[in-house]
């Protein structure tokens, strides 16, 4: 079946909606939202890590964002 965080733990986006992942990984983001962003880091995207510890829990994604990533989001520049 595979990990349910095969794309590994984070990615960056870049401002075309590319997101760069561990060893080479690329991916297309069709997000435009920050809640778009969310769902598909956590669906589609398949980021994240397992948990080290069986009492812990599974490690959230981590996507860092361009200042290109964050403006075609509709975040502010600083």
């Amino acid at each position: 079946a595979g990990s349910p965080f095969a794309d590994g733990p984070l990615v960056v986006l870049d401002g075309d909606g590319t997101a760069y992942g561990v060893g080479g990984l690329v991916l297309e983001c069709p997000a435009k939202t920050v809640p778009e962003l969310v769902e598909w880091a956590l669906g589609e995207a398949r980021l994240g890590a397992e948990r080290l510890h069986p009492a812990g829990r599974d490690a959230d994604p981590l996507v860092v964002l361009t200042a290109a990533a964050a403006a075609r989001l509709g975040l502010p520049p600083d």
